[in-house]
C-alpha cells in the first residue's frame, strides 16, 4: 500500500499496520510526534497508545528524534480514495452506471471518469458491455408500415 508525506515514513520505520492506524485516529489533523527522549522517560502520549511503546519510538527515531508538530494526510482513510475504490471495484465487477451511482453514493460523472481510468490502464476488456464497439450490422428498420408482415419488429 502507498501512504503519502510522513505516513511513508511511519510505514517505513513501524510497519504499515501502524500507518494505518495513525492515519485512521489523526488524519487530517497537525499532531506533535513525541521525542525519542520523551518517549523514554515514560511519558505517556497518544501515539504510544495508538500503536505500542516499540512502535511509537521506532517513529520517533525516523521522524522525530527531538519532537516534531505535523501534519498527518488523510492517506488510505481518505473517504474519497475508499469510494473510488469502491466505484473501480463494482465497474471491473460489471455493475451498471445506475447501481454503482445509488450503492456509492456519487456521481455518473464519477463513474465514467473512473471507467476511462481503467480502460487506458487496460484494466478493462471487451467483456464489459459498455465498452464494445457497437456491431457493425444494421438495426431493423421499425416504422409502421400498412404491411406488418413486411415489419422485422
Amino acid at each position: 500500500m502507498e501512504f503519502p508525506g510522513i505516513l511513508a515514513e511511519i510505514a517505513e520505520a513501524a510497519g504499515e499496520e501502524a500507518a494505518r492506524k495513525v492515519a485512521e485516529a489523526r488524519g487530517g489533523s497537525r499532531v506533535y510526534l513525541p521525542s525519542v527522549a520523551s518517549l523514554q522517560n515514560g511519558r505517556s502520549s497518544w501515539l504510544q497508545e495508538l500503536v505500542g511503546m516499540d512502535a511509537a519510538l521506532k517513529i520517533a527515531e525516523a521522524c522525530a528524534p527531538i519532537g516534531v508538530n505535523v501534519l498527518i494526510p488523510l492517506g488510505p482513510a481518505n473517504p474519497r480514495k475508499k469510494m473510488i475504490a469502491s466505484v473501480r471495484e463494482r465497474i471491473l465487477a460489471g455493475e451498471s452506471v445506475s447501481q454503482i451511482v445509488k450503492a456509492v453514493r456519487c456521481t455518473e460523472r464519477t463513474v465514467e471518469r473512473e471507467r476511462q481510468r481503467l480502460r487506458a490502464e487496460g484494466a478493462l476488456s471487451a467483456a464489459h458491455p459498455k465498452d464494445n464497439p457497437p456491431s457493425s450490422s444494421p438495426t431493423p428498420d421499425c416504422r409502421p408500415t400498412l404491411d406488418r408482415k413486411e415489419r422485422p419488429c
